[in-house]
């Protein structure tokens, strides 16, 4: 990763690695069916892909403090693998200051990726394949997430109290999440999320 602070506003940062994985990645409980059974009951073989996956992701951050009380974050990747898959994230969060104990920051994300050349839906394989498989992770679509989370963390922690050992722990943050998520496969979700952090003695 490398990092550079541009001004007093402007912050960027570059971030890329190579991930190699090697053995067994396919899933037993990823079912594909074929075109030559008809979707016949017990005809369904797991699916079944090559025991070598390369990846390349690149990404570019940057954070702008508009203010003393705003921030603008911004994220994008870039991403491909030897698969075939090549996709493209953005994500943007504003964090607002309302006091400065509470932090209010609406955030949005957007995904899309073309499908792994291996990748076909209920019966389009052919049983002649080598490698197949019908898992919608591994499809062609784009997602949108957006939501808003609320963060609240006094300078002295939310509280303290004392653990098993006679120590103190403190109580340090409070952050809660709600997302709305939607694909273009028809997949939809309400995510709610909340984060507790403490300090250990």
């Amino acid at each position: 990763m490398y990092s550079q602070v541009v001004n007093q506003r402007l912050q960027l940062a570059v971030s890329t690695e190579l991930v190699a994985q090697r053995g067994l990645l396919s899933t037993p409980f990823h079912r594909v069916y074929f075109q030559e059974t008809g979707g016949a009951f017990g005809a369904a073989k797991a699916e079944v892909l090559p025991r070598q996956r390369y990846k390349y992701p690149v990404g570019l951050r940057a954070t702008y403090y508009a203010s003393d009380l705003i921030q603008l974050r911004t994220f994008y990747r870039f991403y491909n693998d030897n698969f075939g898959i090549t996709a493209h994230t953005l994500e943007l969060e504003a964090p607002v200051k309302l006091t400065p104990f509470f932090v209010v920051y609406p955030f949005y994300r957007y995904h899309t990726q073309t499908a792994a050349d291996y990748f076909a839906p209920y019966l389009a394989h052919s049983i002649t394949e080598e490698y197949f498989t019908s898992d919608y992770d591994l499809a062609a679509f784009s997602a949108n997430k957006f939501g808003l989370g609320l963060r609240y963390s006094p300078v002295y922690g939310i509280g303290r109290f004392k653990t098993f050992g006679g120590g103190i722990t403190k109580f340090k943050s409070l952050d809660v999440r709600y997302a709305y998520y939607r694909q273009s496969t028809g997949l939809t979700a309400n995510l709610i999320s909340a984060d507790l952090s403490f300090i250990l003695p």
